[in-house]
């Protein structure tokens, strides 16, 4: 498990490393809105039983990371933004 993270990383970085600076700022806003979903949920589970607040993983949370590692930005803010707006997004 950790070696793919640690591949998954290097992956994202020499893509980051070779993209212009507008690229990288398209990663750094759906990384933000993708920390933003987190710290939503971090925030209702403080507030609410753990039952009562959807599961981080729902398709539009998955999508969102995978179009972001394929490098799909675009694709990537659409999901990351539809979870934001609803944890529940499906």
């Amino acid at each position: 498990m950790l070696e793919q993270i640690a591949n998954a990383a290097q992956t994202t970085a020499t893509r980051l490393l070779s993209q212009s600076a507008v690229e990288r700022a398209r990663y750094h806003e759906v990384s933000g809105l993708l920390v933003r979903v987190l710290s939503k949920t971090f925030e209702l589970r403080q507030q609410l039983p753990k039952a009562l607040v959807p599961s981080i993983t729902t398709p539009a949370y998955l999508q969102s990371i995978q179009a972001l590692f394929g490098g799909d930005c675009e694709r990537a803010k659409q999901f990351a933004e539809m979870k934001l707006a609803d944890l529940s997004a499906c």
